[in-house]
């Protein structure tokens, strides 16, 4: 049986065309809800995306990875900038002490059937990716200048009519 071939490699997260005016809003608006929500309903959130078990495991993950890299030093206070991240590209733990120019690799991280291959790098689809850059994590991906400037004006149209 011939291997599958895929040479799509964007991350997982930014799609290959620009997002409508919709889905930048509801991805800023999102973002922003997270940032600002209490604690306690985040928990609330995660316990209930947690019932699923893909989710479950996933979740579980992460939050290993996050304590393993945010472990502080002995005697040494952390900065609010240092705090520990999941990178967009590859899902790993990061913080800015461990981030540097070579510290991801990835390729898209859907999971492909036994014997698929990259058109890229013709390494099978398990291996780790052949694009090589920084950590980034989805707190420090801003949204293009394009897809801003429609989600800031389709915010003062809703806050104008709130305000009428």
């Amino acid at each position: 049986m011939k291997a599958r071939t895929r040479s799509r490699h964007t991350p997982y997260n930014q799609p290959s065309q620009p997002l409508s005016v919709a889905a930048a809003l509801i991805l800023s608006l999102t973002m922003s809800r997270i940032a600002s929500a209490p604690e306690h309903h985040l928990r609330v959130v995660l316990q209930a995306i947690a019932q699923d078990k893909k989710m479950e495991a996933k979740i579980q993950g992460m939050l290993e990875a996050l304590q393993a890299v945010d472990k502080p030093v002995a005697g040494t206070k952390r900065k609010a900038e240092d705090e520990a991240k999941i990178c967009m590209f590859c899902e790993e733990a990061f913080n800015d002490e461990t981030n540097h120019s070579r510290a991801c690799q990835s390729h898209h991280p859907d999971e492909y059937p036994e014997g698929f291959t990259w058109t890229c790098c013709n390494q099978l689809g398990s291996e780790k990716g052949c694009r090589i850059h920084p950590h980034k994590s989805r707190q420090d991906a801003p949204l293009r200048r394009r897809e801003y400037t429609m989600v800031e004006g389709v915010k003062s149209l809703i806050q104008d009519t709130d305000d009428e």
